[in-house]
């Protein structure tokens, strides 16, 4: 499974509504943690949606 925040914010919500999902025992990457490794100078910068 891969996201960005997914472990903190929707991987409980699909647990509380289904927490039988299949989904749920896929190891998982954040890529809310690879963030600061991909943009250095600004670790921090808001995710932007279009």
């Amino acid at each position: 499974m891969l996201g960005h925040n997914f472990i903190h914010f929707d991987r409980p919500h699909l647990a509380a509504v289904a927490p039988r999902l299949r989904l749920l025992a896929l190891p998982v990457i954040d890529t809310l943690w690879l963030n600061p490794l991909a943009f250095p100078r600004h670790p921090y910068h808001h995710l932007v949606k279009y």
